[in-house]
């Protein structure tokens, strides 16, 4: 009985997702879309037209780029996360300097962040920093709250678990390896993969900003040589076909159903084998259920 309420469980939270993913790509993606068709030459410089058109095999290569590219910046991201999160959990100056600074970098909007970096790109640049600029927006997605669960799940391993590692004479490389990790993981792994679909939608934007070139000026490096979905769409909308405009949708939400359950979902099915189970209520959860059962504020409504 206990197995099946699990199964039934994980696949109702699967299934939730779904909505999730269709609203934040295709809501992001037609913004976006409209947004750059519906600013006036006044309000920003035109962009150039283009001299080709650009096929459904062209936006099939721009979205495989796009699934490249993302697929490095999740790797970049797990790394840079990792790193941060055990270093602030196991050195207190570093604790004391990165916190802060993690915290104050998730304070700032993901597409203010890319902004900057876009208008920090200099004339002429290349494609190479235009790519490192693309990547770092969406990196800077993962990076503060991953580590910042991360630490806190660390911080909070079970002196029991710890004990038991000291007792089995596991040295202290062993005892991070095979207990407090673990431990962290279920934790780690929610808030990384949380911030796929903002980290997604950051990327696409960058992929538009970059498609035209430097912000101060400097020859645009153009579609032609797939950049990505999000300059696809950026030329979609200046080209004006309804057409492509909804290939670009549908593939776009294909992509984003790629990421959740070929990535999302196996991620967090094989972290959640860790998890701990049957923890007990701190004091304060145990008071405040107390006090709710003894005062009930809906004396006309069931407490079931």
């Amino acid at each position: 009985m206990a197995v099946d309420e699990h199964l039934s469980s994980d696949t109702s939270s699967r299934g939730s997702s779904l909505p999730r993913w269709v609203a934040c790509v295709a809501v992001a993606l037609v913004l976006l879309a409209l947004a750059n068709r519906g600013m006036t030459p006044s309000a920003t410089r035109s962009v150039t037209p283009l001299s080709f058109h650009i096929t459904f095999v062209d936006i099939l290569l721009d979205a495989g780029m796009s699934l490249l590219r993302f697929g490095c910046v999740i790797l970049i991201a797990l790394l840079a996360a990792l790193a941060c999160g055990t270093m602030a959990a196991k050195s207190a100056m570093t604790s004391a300097v990165l916190l802060p600074f993690l915290w104050c970098l998730g304070c700032v909007p993901a597409l203010g962040t890319t902004a900057v970096l876009y208008v920090m790109l200099p004339a002429g640049a290349s494609p190479n920093v235009a790519e490192w600029m693309i990547v770092a927006s969406a990196v800077l997605c993962f990076v503060p709250p991953a580590s910042k669960a991360l630490h806190n799940a660390l911080v909070t391993t079970p002196s029991d678990l710890l004990n038991v590692a000291r007792c089995l004479g596991l040295r202290r490389w062993a005892q991070f390896w095979r207990v407090e990790m673990p431990h962290a993981l279920p934790a780690f792994s929610s808030a990384f993969l949380r911030q796929i679909p903002a980290a997604l939608t950051v990327m696409l934007a960058s992929e538009m900003l970059v498609s035209q070139g430097p912000p101060h000026g400097g020859s645009s490096h153009g579609v032609a040589s797939h950049e990505g979905l999000g300059a696809a769409a950026l030329a979609v909308a200046t080209e004006g076909s309804a057409a492509s405009n909804t290939e670009i949708f549908v593939v776009a939400l294909i992509m984003g159903v790629v990421l959740d359950r070929f990535l999302a979902q196996p991620l967090k099915t094989w972290t959640q084998r860790y998890a701990v189970s049957g923890q007990r209520r701190s004091g304060a959860m145990r008071l405040m259920l107390v006090s709710w059962s003894a005062y009930w504020p809906f004396p006309n409504l069931s407490r079931k």
